[in-house]
C-alpha cells in the first residue's frame, strides 16, 4: 500500500481521533491524497497537515455524502465521525435521538455511500467509551473481549447498534 498513491477520506477528521489518524497517515504515506469530511471546521488544537482537503459535510445527509464521495473518489474510508456526549450526558437519555442519528444512522450512510462508490477498504473506529467510562486510568488494550459495562451509555449503544436492555422501547 505504501507504493501506490491512494485517496483516503476520513470522516470526523477534525476531531481528536480523526485528526490524529490524518497526521499519522500523512507522515507514514506522504503520497496519499487525504480528504477530511466533518460537520465542524478544523480546530486549532487538532492541526491537520497542509495538503489535507477539508469539507464540511453532515454524515446524516446521504445527498451531501454522495457529493463529497463523487468529488474525492476515495479508495479508502476511515470512519471516525461520531458524537461523544459529555460524561454526565452519556448516561442520560436527553441526547439519545441526536446520538443515534449521528453514530448509528450516519455510520449506515457512510457504509452505503462507500459501497455505492466502490470504496476498497472501510475502517470503522470507536473509543473505549463504548464499553467503559472510567477515565481515571488508561485503557490501552480494550478490545471486543473486554467485559461489558454494568450500565450502558447512549454513546456505546449507538456505536454498536444495540439498545439498553432496561429501556422500554426497542429499535429495529
Amino acid at each position: 500500500m505504501a507504493g501506490a498513491a491512494k485517496k483516503v477520506l476520513i470522516s470526523g477528521g477534525t476531531g481528536f481521533v480523526g485528526s490524529a489518524i490524518v497526521r499519522a497517515l500523512a507522515e507514514k504515506y506522504p503520497n496519499f491524497i487525504i480528504a477530511v469530511i466533518d460537520q465542524s471546521p478544523p480546530r486549532s488544537e487538532h492541526i491537520l497537515p497542509e495538503r489535507t482537503t477539508c469539507v464540511q459535510v453532515d454524515i446524516t445527509s446521504t445527498e451531501a455524502l454522495s457529493r463529497a464521495f463523487e468529488t474525492v473518489k476515495p479508495d479508502i474510508v476511515v470512519h471516525t465521525a461520531g458524537i461523544v456526549p459529555d460524561l454526565a450526558e452519556r448516561f442520560s437519555r436527553r441526547l439519545e435521538q441526536e446520538v443515534w442519528k449521528i453514530n448509528f444512522e450516519g455510520t449506515r450512510n457512510m457504509l452505503d455511500v462507500s459501497k455505492q462508490s466502490g470504496v476498497e477498504i472501510f475502517i470503522y473506529t470507536s473509543s473505549c467509551c463504548v464499553v467503559i467510562d472510567d477515565t481515571r486510568i488508561a485503557h490501552p488494550n480494550i478490545n471486543e473481549e473486554w467485559p461489558l459495562a454494568f450500565k450502558s451509555t447512549i454513546y456505546g449503544e449507538s456505536k454498536v447498534g444495540t439498545t439498553n436492555p432496561h429501556q422500554q422501547n426497542s429499535r429495529n
